[in-house]
């Protein structure tokens, strides 16, 4: 077992004594250490209490830590069970441990918080950290409660807390006086990357093309830190990259400006698309990722040279390739017409071919630049470091518009980083004091994004990047987790903190008291709704669970209060009957709760009909398009009027939540203009399984919960009367629901599910925290029309998502159709 990513506990530092390791003792059976434990040496230091998953694991753990004498760890034995851990006989000194969870098996993470010392917390961001492994700090004494909190034969790890890892705010150092161009700055990683550069002193120029957006950019970076308004800090520069004129042009501009370069980071880079060539007849991937940054950085490398001569000077190049340098397709570069080489015949390509290998060939371009540039800089004796960055599998605008297969962007929705992840490795590439103590190892490198994850992985600003992963070789080969190992730790991190979905969020802690609001969560006899529905009666609410079956109701809100015996005398769960499937019945039912109630706080809009047989409702629409969307709307809008009155009630925080799922990104078609249109079985019927029409059809249905929030929001704040409601779309992740469990799914997907899908409580993390976090009440402005994925992390859309016009389509057609039915049950 190899464990590389501890962190530092604020209240115990790290003793560099050395420890004394009996190594008899670790290779003894159980029952034998415990008798030899008593013969040990009066001061002897040794292991005590590291369980392994399996015995080649624990072999592999003796072999790793019990030769060292020099060790960060306490203590460490091979123990079979938790049970056996929390029985052995302990030292009498308490030490702070953290427990670090190895497999899938918890019956109550919660309980980690309320053990001695709660969550860990970063010093930087005074925020617990945990993702799968859950963290802790706890003594000796506390070993006993704990274990009674998980389930047999389980395996946890207690190790030591050790260096803690990679966070801007702390690791970037001071950059006052320094001057930064950083290439495609206006969104994505170049933005991030601008952002913690100039909050740390530098001034950042944002080279890229559109005006607009560039402005756009600066007022967000300015918006989020107030105290860089009006400094002059973050500048706009305008650079084509698709002209080597424009290019040139832009570093002549900036070479009149300033007087010194410090970092020059090309960022900028243009995805697997179509085959096209520039108007200075270059093929527009290999001109705007290699050529446009050949001659702007060419352009400004005299002035860097002098910027370089000053005393206490640390120039740095960074250049943003890809693990996709590894398929080139053809390494010919020897003229023109081989750079323009559409490797593919035009107007037959897709994203993995053709388009793909001309992509790689750039990101080849970029790597074989930084080591060509250093070796001139070598040769010339100037002290500037270049290197080459992967910044890991990112969602980004650009990445969410790409035309990829729709389980490929499953695959991402799961697994790829947000843009700040992903300026980790530039940021540390272009500051880090460790490469400026340590530059014959960094100058000329590939830095990848390959953090020190074989054991286990943190989440966030904690990518451990050190000098080993920073010097991995350019190596071809497909692009596969298998072959590629930059990819394969994206996706180990993704696995543990998107699906698994165990971050840092513990609705004990951080929902606040909801005492005297009223709720309604749809759909909330069963999975998500029902815990969704469970933690907000328990921090005061009165919560509505609205569904069809009073069967299922009853049963809901007695397992809750059985859990929760306090509930049963406080009368905080009713039943709302609530039939989706149906304009009239979803009407009626808010109409209901307005003649039972006066006020209506956070409607959670969670129920769903999962990807599944075409069939038409009782009005004549397409059940999945009805249940998902339709109801909701009726109901939401019917409800409307009444949230408008409660906001404006002293101390109110309204909000509206409309739960949608990542398959909204493969909707089929999205055409909204009318009933046919929204019927449309998008296939022949009787011909379907779980990834064809089927799957269409639930994508369309999510897809319509993403442009209904987007235009309830903007209807919302468009009304005189200023009204002050909050709209958020959420994703939950993947989730072993009960729904999700009675799909069609392939054997294999199940077993993948299995393994990997969340809990129901997990799954209502996000929901919870866009229903009730404080952070979003603070920040409304960022959240409002906004879409989450676990946990209350903002992503952007797909296009369609984000379509104003396409969201106003289906607004009037979702109101011409329900009113028309609506009329016809009156007639």
């Amino acid at each position: 077992m190899t464990i590389d990513i501890e962190k530092r506990l604020p209240s115990a530092p790290v003793r560099s004594e050395a420890y004394t390791i009996d190594r008899s003792y670790c290779t003894q059976s159980e029952a034998k250490a415990r008798k030899s434990r008593n013969a040990l040496a009066p001061g002897t230091r040794y292991f005590d209490h590291v369980t392994a998953c399996s015995p080649t694991r624990a072999n592999q753990f003796r072999r790793t830590y019990a030769s060292s004498r020099t060790t960060n760890f306490r203590q460490v034995k091979i123990s079979s069970t938790p049970t056996a851990m929390a029985n052995s006989s302990r030292p009498s000194s308490a030490a702070p441990f953290a427990i670090l969870k190895t497999d899938s098996k918890i019956a109550n993470a919660e309980a980690l918080h309320s053990l001695n010392g709660g969550p860990l917390h970063s010093p930087a961001s005074n925020r617990p950290h945990g993702i799968k492994l859950r963290t802790c700090a706890l003594d000796y004494s506390s070993s006993s409660a704990l274990m009674r909190h998980f389930e047999p034969n389980s395996s946890w790890a207690w190790v030591h807390i050790k260096a803690p890892n990679y966070n801007p705010k702390r690791d970037i150092p001071d950059l006052t006086g320094k001057v930064v161009i950083v290439t495609g700055a206006n969104s994505g990683i170049g933005l991030r990357t601008s952002e913690q550069l100039a909050l740390h002193g530098a001034k950042v120029y944002l080279a890229c093309r559109t005006g607009s957006k560039a402005q756009a950019a600066i007022a967000s970076i300015e918006n989020a830190t107030p105290s860089l308004k009006g400094q002059g800090r973050v500048v706009w520069l305008p650079l084509d990259l698709s002209s080597v004129v424009g290019s040139k042009k832009a570093a002549d501009e900036f070479l009149a400006k300033e007087k010194r370069l410090d970092i020059l980071i090309n960022n900028a880079g243009r995805l697997a698309e179509n085959y096209e060539l520039s108007k200075e007849g270059l093929e527009l991937s290999v001109a705007v990722n290699h050529f446009g940054h050949f001659i702007f950085t060419k352009t400004l490398l005299p002035l860097m040279k002098e910027t370089a001569k000053r005393g206490d000077s640390d120039v740095r190049i960074v250049n943003l390739s890809s693990s996709a340098h590894t398929n080139p397709g053809n390494t010919k570069f020897g003229s023109l017409e081989k750079l323009n080489d559409p490797q593919g015949e035009p107007g037959k390509e897709n994203v993995w071919g053709s388009k793909f290998k001309r992509y790689g060939k750039s990101k080849l371009m970029n790597v074989l630049f930084t080591t060509e540039l250093q070796k001139h800089l070598d040769a010339e004796n100037v002290p500037i470091t270049v290197l080459a960055v992967h910044p890991g599998g990112v969602a980004t605008e650009g990445a969410s518009e790409l035309e990829l297969p729709w389980y490929f962007k499953i695959f991402l929705e799961f697994f790829a980083m947000d843009p700040l992840e992903g300026a980790f490795t530039s940021l540390f590439a272009a500051t880090s004091a460790q490469i400026a103590a340590e530059r014959e190892k960094y100058k000329g490198k590939i830095s990848s994004s390959v953090w020190k994850t074989i054991g286990f992985s943190l989440p966030n600003a904690n990518a451990n990047i050190t000098p080993r992963a920073c010097r991995e070789p350019i190596r071809f080969a497909s692009l596969t987790p298998v072959s590629h190992r930059a990819l394969n730790t994206a996706s180990i991190w993704r696995i543990k903190g998107y699906i698994f979905a165990r971050c840092d969020y513990d609705p004990a802690r951080d929902i606040p008291d909801l005492t005297g609001k009223i709720a309604i969560v749809t759909g909330a006899n069963s999975g998500i709704g029902l815990c969704t529905s469970e933690q907000l009666a328990l921090h005061g609410a009165k919560v509505y669970i609205a569904c069809r079956s009073e069967k299922r109701a009853r049963e809901a809100i007695v397992g809750i209060e059985d859990r929760t015996p306090s509930l049963k005398t406080q009368s905080k769960l009713e039943w709302l009957p609530l039939d989706l499937s149906s304009i009239v019945s979803s009407k009626a039912a808010a109409e209901e709760f307005m003649e039972r109630e006066k006020r209506l706080d956070i409607l959670v809009n969670n129920a769903g009909r999962m990807a599944a047989d075409y069939v038409l409702s009782d009005e004549g629409l397409e059940l999945s398009v009805a249940v998902n969307h339709l109801g909701h709307f009726v109901f939401t809008n019917t409800l409307l009027s009444l949230m408008k009155e409660t906001s404006k009630l002293r101390d109110s925080d309204i909000r509206i939540i409309n739960v949608s799922s990542s398959a909204y990104i493969r909707p089929g078609n999205t055409n909204f203009s009318s009933v046919k249109e929204f019927n449309d079985p998008q296939s022949g019927l009787g011909k379907e399984n779980v990834w064809g029409p089927s799957f269409k059809r639930y994508g369309k249905s999510k897809l319509m919960n993403h442009l209904f929030t987007a235009e309830l929001q903007r209807r919302i704040d468009a009304d005189s009367e200023n009204t002050p409601i909050t709209v958020i779309t959420v994703h939950p992740g993947g989730v072993d629901s009960e729904g999700a469990r009675q799909l069609r799914f392939p054997w294999y997907i199940k077993l993948f599910m299995k393994i990997f899908a969340t809990s129901p409580l997990q799954g209502a993390f996000t929901s919870l925290f866009a229903a009730t976090s404080p952070q979003v009440a603070v920040e409304r402005e960022k959240y409002k029309g906004r879409y989450l994925v676990p946990y209350g992390k903002i992503a952007t859309g797909t296009r369609a998502a984000r379509d104003p016009s396409l969201a106003r389509t289906l607004w009037e057609t979702s109101v011409r159709v329900s009113g028309d039915i609506l009329a016809q049950e009156r007639q």
